[in-house]
């Protein structure tokens, strides 16, 4: 007897590419369709983006660029739908996420005094954004397992991540 997966992506970050299988919600404005769907049925909710990272300076001084994707697929069994109060949190996770991406400065040359040839006198500002950015995306992969684990139901996940940096001169 095989056994049928669904594909659940969450999105981790702006822009990520989500898709959900019987989840009723919205992403990027885009109306998600319900309905019970078949087995190979696939609902895209966002067109915009995959997982890559990509950090590109170019004759600047003082310049620090940074890029952190992360994306989390989970297979189920079974068709899973995402509480309301998960999707509230998902959505305040993303905003916390997108808050401290901007709250934190990419490491440069010129501007932090930490960034020099490991090891390291005190904290670069970009292991201060690995570090912040890792704690939160942990939190919403727990949220998202927390929700999708329910009796009668296996679930696995998988993340891609991938974190860039270009730290000018």
């Amino acid at each position: 007897m095989s056994i049928r997966r669904r594909l659940i992506t969450v999105p981790g970050l702006a822009p990520l590419a989500a898709a959900f299988t019987g989840v009723p919600a919205a992403a990027d404005g885009f109306p998600i369709p319900t309905g019970t769907g078949g087995p190979n049925q696939l609902i895209l909710a966002s067109t915009t983006a995959g997982n890559a990272a990509v950090a590109v300076n170019a004759a600047c001084n003082g310049c620090g660029s940074y890029a952190y994707a992360w994306q989390y697929w989970v297979f189920t069994s079974r068709p899973v739908q995402l509480s309301s109060s998960t999707v509230q949190e998902v959505a305040a996770l993303r905003a916390e996420i997108a808050d401290t991406a901007a709250s934190i400065l990419p490491s440069d040359r010129l501007t932090d005094p930490c960034f020099t040839e490991p090891p390291f006198p005190c904290t670069p500002r970009n292991l201060e954004l690995d570090e912040a950015l890792d704690r939160l995306t942990a939190r919403l992969k727990e949220v998202i397992d927390n929700d999708v684990k329910a009796p009668g139901v296996t679930a696995t996940g998988s993340i891609a991540r991938d974190v860039q940096q270009a730290p000018g001169s």
